[in-house]
């Protein structure tokens, strides 16, 4: 076998097809969200690698959840117990911190993809059909 060489773009593109392909033709949520995860992390890296400036998914949902905080009076949280909020299923699904975790596979799957796609996006300022397709059904 050769070693072949990949952009980081190209995988992350890789990982968000087959995460949306797992989640519409298998209904295979845990390892969707786990796909998508990677993706997101990927594509928001490289948009914060084009444009310093930019606000990848992760960014807007952490201002997002400070700005509901602030509305409804709830007392400021540390930056990494809000990742951990927004993060919960994904870190749960890669990280061994206990024996069991309940979360709603289904709709942890949709927030997920719906973050790589959005990313994806911020990079390439397109989608695929595969994910228009997925935005339409899942919105």
């Amino acid at each position: 076998m050769k070693d072949k060489k990949y952009k980081k773009t190209e995988l992350a593109k890789i990982q968000l097809d087959q995460a949306l392909r797992l989640f519409t033709q298998e209904n295979d949520y845990i390892s969707s969200i786990t796909l998508a995860a990677a993706a997101e992390e990927l594509l928001g890296k490289q948009l914060k690698k084009i444009n310093p400036d930019a606000l990848h998914e992760l960014d807007r949902l952490k201002r997002n959840h400070k700005e509901i905080n602030e509305m409804f009076g709830y007392p400021e949280q540390k930056n990494s117990e809000v990742i951990s909020e927004i993060n919960y299923a994904k870190d749960h699904l890669k990280h061994y911190t206990q024996e069991e975790v309940m979360f709603y596979p289904e709709s942890s799957a949709i927030h997920h993809i719906h973050r790589a796609i959005n990313n994806y996006w911020w990079v390439h300022g397109d989608f695929t059909p595969e994910m228009e397709e997925f935005r339409k059904n899942n919105a």
